[in-house]
């Protein structure tokens, strides 16, 4: 497969996941959108990751302005700070889950099976959030990590979890080493 259909093939994935419908239905399972809301699930989701905003580090000032001008919704800043809450990292939760899982099957450019039946690569991103957060401990406050463990070669995500940012990616592999094969 020429790298023109891979690209073509990941982009769909992600449109499947990340279409305003499919966000908002989301959004409604885990609770973040209950009623009619100036701030729209599509427009949080667009915040806290594709915007070049630091959520952490931002004043609510900045990121109530941010909103306005990219996404032309007003919003105030104790209505943002509000949106920060259990259900918001439920629906974020659930959205990047979704998204790792349209990937499963989306192949790679690397042949390399004849040598190998697996690669395995695993990783993770950590962030801080704001507030405490006691099951969620970070390196200062509260922090969160989100690690993935991915097949190159079948283009499969075999483990993905959220867990405290202070958890080592070594004490995260020890948890699936039973997975590993000889």
């Amino acid at each position: 497969m020429d790298l023109t259909k891979h690209i073509w093939t990941l982009t769909k994935a992600i449109q499947n996941t990340l279409n305003p419908d499919s966000v908002n239905k989301t959004a409604h399972e885990t609770g973040f959108s209950i009623r009619s809301s100036k701030l729209t699930p599509v427009t949080f989701l667009g915040l806290c990751t594709l915007s070049d905003k630091s959520i952490g580090n931002d004043t609510l000032p900045t990121l109530c302005g941010h909103i306005s001008h990219s996404f032309q919704a007003s919003i105030s800043k104790q209505a943002l700070h509000e949106r920060f809450n259990a259900q918001a990292v439920a629906f974020l939760h659930k959205i990047y889950k979704q998204l790792a899982a349209s990937q499963i099957g989306v192949p790679t450019h690397i042949d390399v099976s004849y040598q190998f039946s697996r690669i395995r690569i695993m990783d993770s991103t950590s962030f801080e959030v704001e507030g405490e957060h006691p099951d969620y401990p970070g390196f200062q406050n509260s922090g969160v990590s989100i690690q993935f463990d991915y097949d190159l070669i079948s283009g499969s995500f075999l483990h993905q979890e959220v867990h405290p940012q202070k958890k080592s990616d070594k004490s995260a592999a020890r948890e699936i080493m039973d997975s590993l094969l000889p």
